[in-house]
């Protein structure tokens, strides 16, 4: 039997009541305003858990790419197009499988784009970068001096082939390509002469999992490049996802995400919406009182991995809720929670029914199902006892590996509306479903989740293409450098990255100082408009690069005349 250790220190998320506040026994690392990262003792969390300073807690939750498909296309090295100038633009990518040894972010000489990477899936005893604890940094000076060496990834101590388990090429590799590549093999990618910088996402505990990413690094990644960036001009792309949550924008993660872009001007992160439109994890509808409303939902009989539901409806109302199958039937009632016993009186799950959230005033049941459950069909009945509003929202939360380990609502209670990712519900970055460039019509691609936020809010803001896309292959896990390949991927991640690059363009063009909203607007405002019947996978349209570069051109004209001369002469200078 395991034993907790007291003095183990957990990562944290917090939002505190006042930003500068913060309850003793907390070890602050990152701040986004009222959000932060921190460490907490595990003999300390129930004093902190009570403290007046502390507004919600929250501990981290897993993510997973955005990725559909790939397949493999490899290629030679094409003739080396003239490099152009470097620009002082950061291009940060938060993601798994960096491979800098690739031709597409390596200048002429054979020297490194890259301000470094960040492997936060790194295990050390001690140590670990500062002030996180945790990972290796590898710095520009390092990665040239590996690239220097017969065996790069052995002398770096990095294989971007860490996050392939699949033998497909690393999805980090294949989106920082899009974003920011220099063409050397294939097509440039948006912002060939940015500079690039790579965060390897891991899990806290990365045993099994260093292919994941958690909500505490997730924000420490976003920390890390805003730090690395030092004041330049910084564009940030992040790929990930899951189903679940309460999609109104109001998760730690996004407003964290929203403060940053709001505290720190010429940056802008950009998210993939998410894969999710034909999953089949998302039912919706409304209680009448003292109605009912029937969830059935699947686990295959060979998914052996563990299984959560969520719902989420009104604080102003009370729900009746049973969690039931064949064999085992439980009712919690609102602010409890309940173990799921079988028959051999093994504990297969838990049931938690939370009284308004702290951050969003909503209830909460939450459901987890161990790999133990009994797999086919199981059923939540929602009875409405005290009903004001009776609207509620429930998703399934995304599995990993083969198909069957993905639980799924019957097909005739799924919606497809509000199938976006839980943490692009956000109100300030640019959130990326995907279309499809090669179709002779326009065409979503068919995976790219539906908004809109579940408090009415367009997402995603636009689409990108992201269809049979190509771009750089990452080494497989027995080569010693790359090869210069090149693969095929389709997805929202793919999209997503299209933004990003042009994000980073757009910054190369805008004086300092220029906040989020400026550069969103210029995004948005140069889409084109396309006729759909599903405008709520659409935003505000397709992307426009060379639009968007234009518009930016004109707020800088319209900018210079109402600057003193002395801040317009900076201006000029910092977008030449």
């Amino acid at each position: 039997l395991e034993v907790d250790d007291p003095e183990e220190e957990l990562e944290v998320l917090m939002r505190l009541v006042v930003p500068d506040a913060v309850p003793p026994k907390v070890k602050v690392v990152a701040r986004f305003g009222d959000v932060i990262t921190c460490r907490i003792k595990r003999k300390d969390m129930e004093a902190v858990y009570a403290s007046p300073l502390k507004f919600s807690i929250k501990a981290a939750r897993y993510f997973g790419q955005n990725k559909v498909a790939a397949h493999v296309a490899p290629t030679t090295p094409a003739p080396v197009p003239p490099s152009g100038t470097t620009s002082e633009v950061i291009l940060g990518v938060i993601d798994w499988g960096c491979d800098f040894t690739h031709p597409n972010f390596r200048h002429e000489d054979g020297t490194t784009r890259l301000l470094g990477i960040w492997d936060q899936s790194v295990t050390k005893k001690t140590g670990g970068l500062r002030p996180y604890g945790y990972g290796s940094f590898y710095s520009r000076a390092q990665i040239n001096k590996a690239l220097q060496s017969s065996q790069p990834f052995r002398t770096l101590q990095y294989h971007p082939a860490k996050a392939d388990a699949a033998g497909i090429g690393a999805h980090g590799t294949h989106v920082l390509d899009i974003a920011g590549g220099n063409g050397r093999v294939g097509t440039a990618g948006m912002a060939p002469g940015a500079q690039l910088a790579f965060v390897h996402l891991s899990a806290g505990d990365t045993g099994g999992r260093a292919n994941l990413g958690d909500s505490v690094r997730i924000l420490e990644a976003i920390h890390f490049l805003q730090h690395l960036a030092a004041g330049r001009p910084l564009s940030i792309n992040m790929s990930v996802g899951r189903h679940g949550g309460p999609h109104d924008g109001q998760t730690l993660v996004e407003r964290a995400i929203d403060n940053f872009l709001e505290a720190v001007p010429n940056t802008m992160l950009c998210q993939s919406t998410g894969n999710y439109f034909t999953s089949n994890t998302h039912a919706a509808g409304s209680i009448r009182p003292g109605k009912s409303s029937r969830l059935p939902f699947f686990i295959h009989q060979a998914d052996k991995t563990p299984n959560e539901l969520e719902v989420w409806y009104s604080g102003k109302d009370v729900f009746d809720a049973v969690l039931r199958t064949d064999s085992i039937q439980i009712e919690v009632p609102l602010d409890n929670k309940k173990e799921l016993i079988n028959s051999d009186g093994l504990i297969v799950g838990r049931m938690y029914h939370r009284k308004k959230d702290p951050v969003n005033g909503k209830n909460h049941i939450n459901i987890f199902l161990y790999p133990n459950a009994p797999p086919g069909q199981w059923e939540v009945v929602l009875s409405g006892r005290v009903v004001r509003d009776g609207r509620f929202n429930a998703w399934i939360e995304r599995d990993t590996g083969a198909r069957h380990n993905q639980a799924r609502f019957l097909p005739h209670i799924v919606s497809y509306h509000t199938t976006t990712g839980t943490v692009c519900n956000g109100f300030n970055s640019l959130v990326v479903g995907a279309y499809d460039s090669h179709a002779q019509n326009f065409a979503f691609g068919p995976f790219s989740s539906m908004g809109p936020t579940v408090d009415g809010r367009c997402k995603p803001d636009l689409v990108a293409p992201g269809v049979r896309i190509v771009a750089a292959r990452s080494a497989q896990r027995w080569h010693t450098t790359s090869k210069g390949a090149l693969t095929i991927m389709s997805g929202t991640s793919m999209a997503s990255p299209h933004v990003a690059g042009t994000v980073a363009r757009v910054l190369e063009l805008l004086p300092p100082g220029t906040p989020f909203h400026v550069i969103r607007n210029i995004i948005l405002s140069s889409t084109d408009a396309v006729r759909t019947q599903e405008g709520a996978r659409l935003g505000h349209g397709l992307l426009n690069a060379e639009r968007a570069l234009q518009y930016a051109r004109r707020y800088v004209q319209s900018v210079t005349r109402l600057l003193p001369e002395a801040v317009v002469d900076n201006a000029l200078i910092s977008s030449n």
